[in-house]
């Protein structure tokens, strides 16, 4: 059985304060060390980089659900420009998480990289 959360879902979630955003971001660092420490479920969120505002409530409801959250952009060591070595770093990461999701919006579908 396939479960699938809507757009209009997501964007009617009161999403937390930008300093609490900021502040759950900035762990994606140490995601792997607190992930073994703690036995939380952490995914890889595939996603549109435009789709930030339904992105931050859908990381908003995982995370009340204690589930870690990995985001490329936010991983200091990817590449600050994408090419080959970026795809290969993804897909290195996408192996470690323990699950993979995407958001699957209209732009991301469309998206080469989501694809």
């Amino acid at each position: 059985m396939e479960n699938f959360i809507s757009k209009t879902f997501l964007e009617n979630i009161k999403t937390e304060s930008i300093t609490e955003s900021v502040k759950m971001f900035s762990e994606v660092k140490n995601l792997r060390d607190s992930r073994k420490k703690e036995n939380k479920v952490t995914i890889f969120l595939s996603h549109k980089h435009s789709d930030v505002e339904i992105l931050k409530s859908f990381i908003f409801l995982l995370r009340k659900k204690g589930i870690n959250v990995y985001i490329d952009w936010m991983d200091y060591d990817m590449p600050k420009t994408t090419d080959g070595s970026t795809a290969e770093r993804i897909k290195h990461k996408i192996k470690e998480m323990d699950k993979f999701i995407l958001l699957a919006t209209e732009d991301a579908i469309a998206s080469k990289w989501c694809n």
